[in-house]
C-alpha cells in the first residue's frame, strides 16, 4: 500500500519490465513512466513516508509482541529493498539516467540512509 500511495510500486513493475528484457525498444530514461522525474519523485515520496512513524503501518491489531515486530521488519526490509532497486537502477548507466554512474542531482539520499531509518541492517 505504501508503495503504490508514494508511486514507487508503479516505478518497481515498469522496471522489472526492462530488466526481464520484456521491453526491447530501449532504455528506461526514455520511458515516460520512468522519466528521471517521476522516478525520483517517486523516491522523494517514499524517503519521506518511511521519515514518518505515522505514516508506516503499526500491525497494532497483532497482539503478541513476536508476530508485530516480525510483520514491521519485514515491511521495512520491503521499503528499503523497493529504494535500493531503484536506486541501482537510476545509477546503471545502461539505463539510460546518467552516463557516469552519479544521481547525486537526481536522488538525495543513498539506500543505507533508508535502510538506517528504516532500521534495517
Amino acid at each position: 500500500v505504501i508503495l503504490s500511495r508514494v508511486g514507487m510500486a508503479e516505478v518497481l513493475d515498469r522496471m522489472r519490465i526492462y530488466q526481464e528484457g520484456a521491453n526491447s525498444t530501449g532504455v528506461m530514461a526514455e520511458e515516460p513512466a520512468l522519466s528521471v522525474d517521476k522516478v525520483s519523485a517517486a523516491m522523494k515520496s517514499l524517503f519521506a513516508a518511511v521519515s514518518d512513524i505515522d505514516a508506516l503501518p503499526s500491525f497494532n491489531s497483532l497482539q503478541a509482541p513476536r508476530p508485530r515486530a516480525e510483520a514491521s521488519a519485514r515491511v521495512a526490509k520491503l521499503l528499503a529493498d523497493a529504494y535500493s532497486n531503484v536506486y541501482e537502477a537510476l545509477s546503471n548507466p545502461q539505463n539510460g539516467y546518467t552516463v557516469d554512474g552519479n544521481i547525486a542531482g537526481s536522488v538525495k539520499h543513498t539506500p543505507a540512509q533508508v535502510a538506517t531509518i528504516l532500521g534495517v541492517s
